[in-house]
């Protein structure tokens, strides 16, 4: 019986090590988190009782469980989480690493009573200490896990280097196991012991080091992106601006020579010369030029609008607005202006391709309550839509696949919702967001 509680103590492992890999993934559950984690304990606690009752009876090391357990625990962790392969094959790694070392340090740390140790699991003293330092790391990686691993996990930008950070916890793991002693008692040749214990420390406080430079890299590329965005919108609002000035001279013009015109009108009239008639007033169309149009009363909002709206004249394409949004919006200008940017340009791009006659887009914006802004961006399409497991179109030349990651990102920092629908050969894009209160932005930030 204590043999079987030995080998328990040396398996409850993966209990620490299931929670170091579900905590940055909480927010990109497919299910409810309750059900989840309740599963991974479920699993745990199965493994644990059956793994350490089949090492008991065949005298076989932990080891030998918890390695073909590792891909069992990797399928149902596929399955639960909705992200990217590689970032499930980091975050999987990242806490098969920190448990290996918790591990590691056990062996190193209580070489000297393991060596007095005649059977194969290790004592449950030593059993108890990988438990307290895997618990440790839990408490010590808290904030990283839960806080700055996922913004990066959520930064579209870092997609693509997953596949190469993937590498630094396998690596780490084929470390500690290339320099795991078969035999305890080679930790008592030269310093080998007291290495160990330096150098094996270097692991987490490395991984530390590396997720804190990566969050701040990231959120220094937040910073600037947007500043990239408030520039580029104070940049539209000032052509906006001049276009506006340019169209208020020329109106000021017309209302000061209208008076002549209307005496040349009325003699042209009285002439009876139909022609001349309609060649002045021609000539006065010509002169007096395209109205401006204002599409709502909130100025950066109104130069997104104003500048797609040239963007898809040069298609031919036809937008249809009903933007009825006041000077003062309950979100921020920039992330709404890069959000509405984002669905009118992947909208043109697919709406270019179709024939004239089906070139429109159905845009419509407005506020629901002081705090509630709803967005409905709907265009016609060609072809197939395939939806990823994140729930967006998958294929960057299917229309909404190059801007909606972006989209969804800005719409969960205001708690919001949005729903797409393909039904019909219509892609609808419909978006809530809500104000946040000032304490959670800067708690947000501050974080």
């Amino acid at each position: 019986m204590n043999l079987i509680i030995r080998y328990a103590l040396e398996l409850m492992i993966i209990v620490p090590a299931a929670i170091l890999a579900l905590l940055p993934v909480m927010h990109f559950f497919k299910y409810k988190r309750s059900i989840t984690f309740l599963s991974a304990f479920v699993m745990c606690i199965l493994l644990v009782i059956i793994g350490s009752l089949l090492c008991a009876h065949f005298q076989i090391g932990g080891a030998y469980i918890l390695y073909p357990a590792m891909i069992l625990f990797f399928v149902a962790y596929y399955f639960f989480v909705e992200l990217n392969i590689f970032k499930k094959i980091f975050c999987f790694l990242n806490a098969a690493m920190l448990c290996d070392f918790c591990t590691f340090y056990t062996i190193f740390l209580m070489a000297p009573y393991e060596v007095k140790n005649e059977s194969l699991p290790l004592l449950s003293f030593s059993g108890l200490l990988c438990l307290g330092m895997a618990s440790l790391t839990i408490i010590l990686f808290s904030k990283v896990l839960t806080v700055k691993l996922p913004v990066l996990l959520r930064e579209s930008y870092l997609d693509n280097i997953w596949k190469y950070l993937c590498l630094i916890p396998c690596l780490s793991i084929v470390m500690f196991n290339w320099v795991y002693p078969k035999d305890v008692s080679l930790l008592f040749q030269g310093r080998l012991r007291m290495i160990g214990l330096v150098l094996s420390l270097l692991i987490p406080v490395l991984s530390m080091s590396f997720y804190q430079v990566m969050w701040l890299i990231a959120k220094q590329t937040g910073e600037n992106a947007l500043l990239y965005q408030e520039l580029h919108i104070l940049r539209l609002e000032r052509k906006r601006h001049a276009a506006l000035r340019n169209y208020m001279t020329r109106t000021r013009a017309l209302r000061h020579d209208f008076r002549q015109h209307l005496r040349v009108l009325d003699q042209l009239s009285r002439d009876q010369d139909t022609d001349k008639l309609m060649a002045y007033i021609h000539n006065i169309i010509e002169t007096a030029g395209k109205s401006d149009v204002r599409y709502c009363a909130n100025t950066a909002a109104d130069a997104i609008a104003s500048y797609y709206a040239v963007f898809a004249e040069q298609y031919r394409i036809r937008i249809n607005w009903d933007l009825l949004l006041p000077e003062v919006i309950p979100v921020q200008d920039t992330d709404f202006c890069a959000l509405f940017g984002n669905l009118l340009e992947n909208a043109i791009l697919a709406v270019r391709e179709l024939p004239e006659e089906e070139r429109y887009i159905n845009v419509s914006a407005r506020l629901l309550s002081e705090e509630m802004l709803g967005l409905n961006v709907v265009n016609p399409y060609k072809g197939k839509i395939r939806m990823g497991h994140n729930s967006l179109p998958r294929s960057k030349k299917m229309n909404g696949g190059v801007g909606l990651p972006s989209v969804s990102k800005t719409v969960r920092k205001y708690h919001g919702t949005m729903n797409l629908n393909t039904d019909n050969n219509l892609f609808e894009v419909g978006i809530l967001l809500y104000a946040r209160e000032e304490k959670d932005a800067a708690a947000k930030t501050a974080s």
